[in-house]
């Protein structure tokens, strides 16, 4: 693909280093590591082969997938195929983007606001967050590695309580998946050196329900990520998103996940297309290496990090 951000340097597939046969011994020295996870997967094919030619690279930590995007069932054949020490693969639980069960789906607004008057119905709720679980599990063969929620809603006022009672039902304690946290990973004055509107966004995520949600998780005995970075206003341009993503490595504390929305191509109708492929482009740039060898940050599965510190029994 042409692009306006090919002095960034692009280099064919191939893993990182420090991202291969030495992430059992980085691991072993207890190397600070960080989740790189990309969002939406499934959600259209120039996110399935922007993920797919990161993760093959090992740039990624993670993904998570959208079931009811259009090339969910394609892409999942296509993660099947890499091996699953590779990455994290997940359910992003979506209440507003795509068509539901029953032909139901809310603004996000409206999501957020109904939450918290109670006003959601719960058996929808439950029925919702079960179908999603199973339409994962039918195209990948095997439970997720972790839940998220598309725009954050997995910590809402009663989402939360229905997706844990499903998670807790579903899974016997051995194979409960992690939960994403979104409690910002940069705070104080670290957090105003990706900009102050960036910083905000991010804790006003976070008011969504973040301390309520690592309350009930840790009542149910649910691993989570630290912390959450990579929340930005999906407006920088190639070098800013390099400046951010470099700021964050820098700062992130070992266990958290930094999220990405990369996507190799424009599609007509995403909102945020464009900061999709520069993200992409700095994340498949020669220059990515140097930026995690500088911040002296492995970048893994969040749930090899959970084993490795104790925190989460072997899935």
């Amino acid at each position: 693909m042409s692009s306006p951000f090919s002095d960034l340097g692009h280099s064919p597939a191939t893993p990182a280093p420090g991202n291969d046969a030495n992430a059992g011994a980085a691991m072993a020295t207890r190397q600070r590591s960080v989740c790189l996870c990309a969002d939406d997967f499934g959600l259209h094919d120039g996110i399935n082969a922007a993920v797919l030619d990161l993760a093959r690279r090992r740039r990624l930590g993670a993904t998570a997938c959208m079931v009811d995007g259009p090339c969910w069932a394609e892409g999942a054949h296509a993660l099947r195929a890499l091996p699953a020490s590779w990455l994290d693969v997940g359910l992003h639980l979506d209440l507003t983007e795509m068509r539901l069960s029953q032909q139901r789906k809310y603004p996000r607004r409206r999501l957020i606001a109904n939450s918290y008057l109670q006003r959601l119905d719960p058996d929808w709720l439950l029925a919702e967050a079960e179908r999603q679980l199973t339409a994962f599990e039918t195209h990948m063969q095997r439970p997720p590695a972790f839940v998220s929620g598309h725009r954050h809603v997995h910590q809402l006022p009663q989402v939360r309580d229905a997706l844990l009672q499903v998670l807790e039902q579903r899974y016997p304690a051995m194979q409960r998946p992690w939960l994403r946290s979104t409690r910002p990973a940069l705070q104080g004055s670290a957090a105003l050196r990706i900009g102050w509107r960036n910083a905000l966004k991010a804790r006003a995520i976070a008011c969504l329900g973040a301390k309520a949600l690592a309350q009930a998780a840790a009542e149910r005995h649910f691993a989570m990520n630290r912390a959450l970075a990579g929340v930005y206003g999906f407006d920088a341009s190639a070098r800013n998103y390099q400046r951010l993503l470099s700021i964050w490595l820098q700062r992130c504390q070992h266990g958290d996940v930094l999220a990405c929305h990369p996507s190799n191509s424009v599609v007509p109708g995403d909102a945020i297309a464009h900061a999709r492929c520069i993200e992409y482009q700095v994340l498949a740039a020669d220059s990515f290496d140097q930026l995690f060898a500088q911040a002296d940050v492995h970048i893994g599965p969040l749930s090899r990090q959970l084993q490795a510190d104790g925190s989460m029994a072997a899935i």
